[in-house]
């Protein structure tokens, strides 16, 4: 049996944007409870990999994971 793709347990993408000043992405991202407010800097997501701008997030289970251009990989952001 094939393994399945982590990408089909996750919920839908949601977009991404960045911040004015380049320094940070964020997005209000709709849960039961309200809005969850996502932000984080750039330097502590991808300190160890240069270069790679990140397009979409997801959040399932509590987690925040992320969907960047380069490689199509999901990270996880702890």
């Amino acid at each position: 049996m094939m393994k399945k793709s982590k990408r089909k347990k996750l919920k839908e993408f949601v977009n991404v944007y960045q911040s004015d000043d380049g320094t940070s992405f964020y997005h209000d991202y709709d849960t039961t409870a309200g809005k969850l407010y996502v932000k984080w800097k750039r330097k502590h997501v991808y300190a160890n990999l240069p270069n790679i701008r990140i397009r979409d997030l997801c959040i399932h289970d509590n987690e925040v994971y992320v969907y960047c251009t380069r490689d199509n990989e999901h990270r996880e952001v702890c």
